[in-house]
């Protein structure tokens, strides 16, 4: 979902590093202290070059080891494919910016063309006033053309549907059916890793919304 001359507002670290490998720049927003100071650490550790212990997060506690091994060997999987890629992402971690906050407020200031949401509407109980107050913003700060990734395309597009049969929101993005097929795809290999050692996986299911002219 990211390209030259691509300015993304994103929630995550991992996806926040890997989406600046192809994009000017990314801007991650945490609403806790605690993930910012996490994120600030990888971002230290890529900047000087220590991707040997970037790579080992997944065994900084028995732990955590235990809970997150599936998605941490495909995490390492990817930044380790290419024998280049954290190299790529290093020449431009300074474009990794973080901010504790909500990251509706940083859309709202204007200068990002993508929006890369995970799964912040339907987590811990969010729902309907959240995508409410997210789509307003996106649609009046997203360019026509800029893109909205969701990892959760039931919950976040039942909301959506119905926000705009209330008139809580414009009906002013589409779902991009070529993106959002092609994420499905690698969603689906990455799902079957998962189950296959831990016989459970968290159902993302993910769709990507272009802005339209409308």
């Amino acid at each position: 979902m990211s390209g030259k001359n691509d300015n993304i507002v994103a929630t995550g670290f991992d996806q926040s590093i890997a989406l600046l490998e192809k994009s000017d720049s990314v801007h991650c927003v945490d609403i806790e202290e605690d993930q910012i100071q996490y994120g600030m650490f990888l971002k230290d550790l890529i900047e000087k070059g220590k991707f040997d212990e970037f790579l080992g997060q997944m065994n900084r506690t028995d732990d955590f080891a235990d809970v997150y091994k599936a998605e941490y060997v495909l995490r390492n999987g990817y930044f380790s494919s290419d024998n280049e890629r954290l190299d790529r992402i290093r020449e431009k971690v300074k474009n990794l910016t973080l901010e504790k906050g909500d990251i509706s407020d940083a859309i709202k200031r204007g200068g990002f063309n993508k929006a890369y949401l995970s799964n912040v509407v339907g987590c811990f109980g969010t729902g309907y006033d959240l995508l409410v107050k997210l789509m307003n913003v996106l649609d009046e700060k997203i360019p026509e053309g800029g893109l909205v990734y969701a990892s959760n395309k039931r919950a976040f597009e039942g909301f959506r549907q119905e926000a705009i049969k209330k008139n809580d929101i414009k009906d002013s993005f589409v779902i991009d059916t070529c993106l959002t097929n092609k994420s499905d795809e690698i969603q689906k290999v990455d799902d079957n890793y998962i189950m296959s050692i831990k016989k459970s996986n968290y159902g993302w299911d993910p769709v990507i919304y272009a802005k339209s002219s409308k």
